[in-house]
């Protein structure tokens, strides 16, 4: 059954065009790494909470996601510019006639 998965980056005000910048210098490592890589889709809100980004990409199952590194850490290397990033992973509804 698909997944998708939602990566809500929070940013501090004044901080997108950094966190652009990061975005795409992080699908180029990805994409040297792996020719076959293909960034996430990318939102930026229009109306709502200010200030967000959000990654949109698909996946097959819960498990097969996982989060590399830690925020606590520090080792993304963005967290200067985010003031959170919240993960949320969606099932797709296929059960309607039950």
């Amino acid at each position: 059954m698909p997944h998708k998965g939602l990566i809500t980056h929070r940013e501090k005000p004044g901080h997108y065009k950094e966190v652009k910048k990061w975005f795409s210098d992080e699908d180029k490592k990805r994409k040297e790494k792996n020719p076959q890589y293909k960034p996430p889709g990318r939102y930026v809100t229009v109306y709502g909470q200010t200030s967000e980004v959000v990654d949109e990409f698909d996946i097959d199952s819960d498990s097969e996601f996982q989060l590399h590194g830690s925020w606590l850490e520090g080792s993304f290397g963005h967290e200067h510019h985010m003031d959170s990033v919240e993960v949320t992973i969606l099932k797709e509804i296929d059960d309607y006639d039950e």
